[in-house]
């Protein structure tokens, strides 16, 4: 894998890389905060894929752009889960961004910009966790969904085991 075939394949995912080997992953939306939307929640996992599969990366910083890690969900552009092949798209990319970041091989450094109270377990599968002061996280994404969905994403295993 190439970092060309993939550096400008993600819509809200920018990548940048020194000659060095140090790829910056920042989360947006238009430049924002990243708004999470059905098509992120697919290329997500494809994008770690990509990242991974590189042996050109020797470190990777992953972060968010302006004031928050992810602002909100977009849930008109997710798969209805009320239906038995919306929870399983839902699941099975769930799965696989969890198992796709966790193949990157190199040292993964997350970087929370402000407050994640949406998917802050993406931040914490990084080797290090670094985190503004103003950062905190929280489950939104389950407890938003129609009065609340058990934590799922890797939430129910990440926060306990990286926040005690």
């Amino acid at each position: 894998m190439e970092f060309t075939d993939y550096k400008d394949k993600y819509e809200n995912l920018k990548l940048e890389r020194t000659d060095s080997g140090i790829l910056t992953i920042t989360m947006h939306t238009s430049g924002n905060s990243h708004v999470h939307t059905g098509k992120a929640h697919r290329e997500f996992p494809e994008a770690f894929s990509d990242i991974a599969r590189d042996r050109q990366n020797e470190v990777v910083i992953f972060t968010g752009a302006g004031e928050q890690w992810i602002s909100h969900i977009d849930f008109s552009t997710v798969d209805d889960i009320t239906k038995p092949a919306g929870w399983y798209a839902i699941l099975t990319e769930a799965r696989q961004l969890l198992y796709n970041f966790l193949d990157i091989s190199v040292p993964v450094i997350s970087v929370v910009n402000g407050p994640a109270p949406i998917h802050g377990e993406y931040a914490l599968m990084g080797d290090i966790i670094l985190a503004a002061e103003e950062a905190y996280f929280q489950d939104n994404q389950h407890l938003s969904v129609g009065g609340g969905v058990v934590p799922a994403d890797g939430v129910q295993i990440l926060y306990p085991a990286a926040m005690g």
